[in-house]
């Protein structure tokens, strides 16, 4: 009701805070996707505010990431994803396994850790299960760094203690 009224005096500009945060995920995406084919009908120029990368890569042409009230970096939102300007960026946009400069592991300076880098049942570094759902899971490696999977069709529970090897020459610089 409220993007109708904002609508029905045929505005050139909309400025949305968070217009769908109140609402469960599947309710959010639908009007998500609505509101985006409304706003390509209608070719009004839109900011819209949210916290959602998600919400973000249905709904917008260009993206800009703030923090700390600074814009890090902006541009469509799979080039941000494929080559985050920074650690913060990576972060605020939900990007798996970003790793800071970190003596334990040997890197120079942030990165994200590929799914393709992360082999379980191998190496010497002692991992444990923290979450194994049907999508995902979630091991915290040596007590240091907790890292994400896609879901590998496995029996792991959490509390399992697994071995684990990381391929440093897989790892992806940020920035």
């Amino acid at each position: 009701v409220a993007l109708a009224r904002a609508l029905a005096p045929s505005p050139q500009f909309l400025l949305l805070d968070e217009p769908f945060s109140s609402l469960d995920t599947p309710e959010r995406s639908r009007l998500a996707l609505l509101f985006r084919e409304i706003q390509l009908k209608t070719g009004v120029t839109t900011v819209h505010v949210t916290h959602s990368p998600q919400e973000a890569e249905l709904i917008s042409d260009k993206v800009f990431i703030l923090f700390r009230g600074k814009i890090l970096q902006s541009g469509r939102i799979n080039n941000l994803i494929d080559s985050p300007a920074n650690i913060e960026v990576a972060k605020l946009l939900g990007i798996p396994n970003v790793i800071g400069k970190d003596s334990f592991l040997g890197n120079e300076t942030d990165v994200i850790i590929p799914y393709n880098a992360i082999y379980l049942n191998a190496g010497e570094m002692k991992a444990k299960i923290i979450s194994a759902t049907k999508k995902s899971l979630h091991i915290l490696v040596e007590n240091k760094i907790r890292i994400e999977l896609i879901h590998q069709h496995t029996t792991f529970k959490p509390g399992d203690i697994i071995k684990v090897m990381l391929d440093n020459k897989k790892f992806v610089p940020i920035g």
